[in-house]
């Protein structure tokens, strides 16, 4: 995951046990999603999203259901 943004740069994070639980929770939730066959058109936009440069943030639901045409 470190080498995502840079494979030159290398970053160490020191995470709280509770959050690093937290993240493995997601990645394995994330691996199963990936496992899937085929995204809906709703899955397929999110992920454009995500994987967006980053911006500003956007936490309100208003603002994420706008984004993705809901």
């Amino acid at each position: 995951m470190v080498e995502r943004y840079s494979a030159n740069h290398v970053k160490a994070v020191i995470l709280h046990p509770d959050d690093f639980a937290e993240l493995q929770g997601d990645s394995e939730l994330l691996d199963d999603l990936g496992a899937a066959s085929e995204l809906s058109d709703l899955g397929v936009r999110a992920h454009q999203i995500a994987e967006s440069p980053e911006g500003e943030l956007v936490d309100d639901e208003a603002s994420v259901r706008r984004l993705l045409g809901l």
